[in-house]
């Protein structure tokens, strides 16, 4: 290789021209205004004014406008989410305590008292955790709920029988108002919660009510409360069977409160006088004190209803016929005008079993049923009235079965369901079962009878002289017995199993009489099971023997000869002079 061409090899390679990079800055350049356009033109998030948006939703709970509180403050709780930062502790404290308050007035809108369901449980927790959460918050800055809000955590806590947690509450409320108004809340919500009646639960609480009201400078919110007082230390005692202190406690205070309350402020006071001589059987006192108080009060006073239904017990305490009749007109008025009112569902229980003994039975069914249905909804379990209902009815259901009216007392029965759902007591379930028993041997002596006449015809050769019965109407008659036959057994195995430990004598009877009637309905497995069940737990029994002679019976109707046998032998070998022995022999 020449020297020319050796250096030209060792020249290096010439560098671009201008002419061949220039778009490179200007690329650059096109970029970085891009990114400064967009920057200037996406939107700026100016600072979010929580004070408004929480003074809104404070706004539209004040003026109890739920629905638009809600979605405020679901909107307030989106941003605190999005942007916690632009929050302090004073929006974040003041949001959760609106929240408690949003969900208290919501859920007591909807509260039945002396109910609460499951619904209103959580929403009464959410309540207390929502204002816990505001207090925790608050703690910090020095910032405790509002009084309203207090009072609203007081009653939350009271519907959760959170009773010390409630009474922590008011004693930081400040007006004497609120604080026995609180207390009064609790209270009412014992006496709706005291299933044993004890009037002494409630002494400490009276005490501290009683206290609170002698602080009260207004005369007249001070006479309301004590006036409130008196009436709910007598019931006490009138629903724990105590009319005597009742009547000595009202007696007193009547004179006391001469010339301080009206006569129609005092009108609940003469009442519960009324009440309390007629639980005390003194009718005559009773009914001068009901008309007494029904002088002082228009007929819109809700009080007349309770002064109808006390009258028209009194009317019907007779059982004379004309007493009968007065106390349906008398107990027709409060239904028909007081629907509202806490006697209501007393005046409906009044009615039907006025309306039963005179055999208006769809008139009775009718009052029953909207009793039921009152006391489902709105009282709980051990409510006194509840009682008395299941008391009237199944007196009337004896009647109807002395009377052989025993679909009338079944129709009745079955409106108590209601009450107890699947857990029925006892006592009803011998009621139920007793009366489909009587109601399958009815058809069964009726479907007997048709077939009587219909054998009777055919002697005569089909001269009959009344209409013959139809195939169909026999066999429904027989299909109708066989129904009742088997719900008559299943309620005395009910029975039987409810009072195994209770009742000996009452479980081996129910257990007979079970393994009878589905023998009888011709459930042969089911017969079987029980007639074996009857023999190994009841060995003592006087029946035993005749057990173990109806289970053969029951294997051999069912097409199974051998066991049927070997149950026969059992008797032939093992007791030979015995009834039983002879009829399997």
């Amino acid at each position: 290789m020449t020297e020319r061409a050796s250096q030209s090899a060792r020249r290096p390679a010439a560098e671009p021209s201008w002419s061949q990079v220039w778009h490179l800055p200007m690329l650059l350049l096109g970029a970085a205004i891009f990114v400064l356009g967009l920057f200037l033109a996406w939107p700026q998030h100016e600072p979010l004014d929580f004070d408004v948006m929480l003074k809104d939703a404070a706004v539209l709970l004040a003026a109890h406008n739920l629905d638009e509180a809600q979605q405020q403050l679901q909107k307030v709780q989106t941003y605190l989410e999005e942007y916690p930062q632009q929050a302090d502790p004073e929006h974040q404290a003041r949001f959760w305590e609106l929240m408690g308050d949003l969900t208290y007035l919501q859920q007591h809108a909807q509260d039945v008292p002396g109910v609460l369901t499951e619904a209103g449980r959580s929403n009464y927790q959410k309540v207390v955790g929502y204002y816990h959460q505001a207090q925790e918050i608050g703690q910090g800055i020095d910032r405790p709920l509002n009084q309203q809000s207090m009072q609203w955590l007081s009653r939350a806590l009271v519907r959760l029988g959170q009773d010390e947690a409630a009474l922590a509450v008011v004693d930081q409320l400040k007006t004497v108002r609120d604080r026995y108004m609180v207390i009064r809340d609790l209270i009412e919500h014992r006496r709706r919660n005291n299933p044993t009646g004890d009037p002494t639960r409630l002494v400490p609480l009276l005490e501290r009510f009683k206290t609170q009201i002698d602080q009260e400078l207004n005369e007249q919110a001070r006479l309301k409360q004590q006036l409130w007082l008196v009436q709910v230390q007598a019931r006490l005692h009138l629903d724990a069977d105590d009319p005597q202190w009742a009547i000595d406690h009202l007696l007193l205070w009547l004179q006391r409160l001469q010339g301080q309350a009206t006569v129609q402020e005092m009108a609940p006071l003469y009442v519960l006088l009324a009440q309390a001589y007629q639980q005390e059987g003194d009718l005559e006192e009773a009914r001068r004190y009901y008309l007494f108080a029904q002088q002082q009060i228009d007929r819109t006073n809700g009080l007349t209803a309770d002064i109808l239904v006390g009258l028209g017990r009194i009317a019907l305490a007779g059982s004379s016929e004309q007493g009968v009749h007065e106390a349906i007109a008398l107990l027709s008025e409060a239904v028909k005008n007081y629907p509202s009112e806490p006697a209501y569902v007393d005046a409906l229980i009044g009615l039907a079993d006025c309306q039963a003994r005179v055999e208006d039975f769809a008139g009775a069914t009718e009052h029953f049923r909207l009793a039921v249905a009152e006391l489902v909804e709105s009282a709980p379990a051990w409510d006194a009235r509840r009682q008395r209902l299941v008391e009237v009815v199944r007196s009337h259901i004896q009647r109807c079965a002395d009377q052989q009216l025993h679909e009338q007392a079944l129709q009745m029965l079955t409106l108590l369901l209601p009450l107890y759902g699947k857990d029925l007591p006892p006592p009803l379930l011998l009621d139920f079962a007793a009366t489909h028993e009587q109601i399958a041997q009815k058809r069964r002596a009726q479907a007997q009878q048709m077939a009587t006449q219909e054998a009777a015809d055919a002697q005569q050769g089909g001269r009959a002289t009344t209409a013959p019965p139809t195939v169909e109407a026999q066999r429904l008659a027989n299909q109708e017995a066989a129904i009742h036959f088997t719900q008559a057994a299943q309620y005395y195995l009910r029975h039987a199993r409810a009072v195994t430990i209770a009742d000996d004598a009452a479980h081996g009877e129910s257990l007979w009489r079970a393994a009878v009637n589905f023998d009888r309905a011709q459930r042969w497995k089911d017969a079987i099971t029980v007639y074996a069940e009857f023999i190994e737990t009841r060995r003592s029994d006087p029946l035993h023997l005749r057990a173990i002679h109806q289970l053969g019976k029951a294997y051999l109707a069912d097409g199974q000869p051998q066991p049927a046998a070997d149950l026969f032998l059992q008797l032939v070998e093992n007791h030979p002079n015995t009834p039983e022995t002879y009829e399997s022999l």
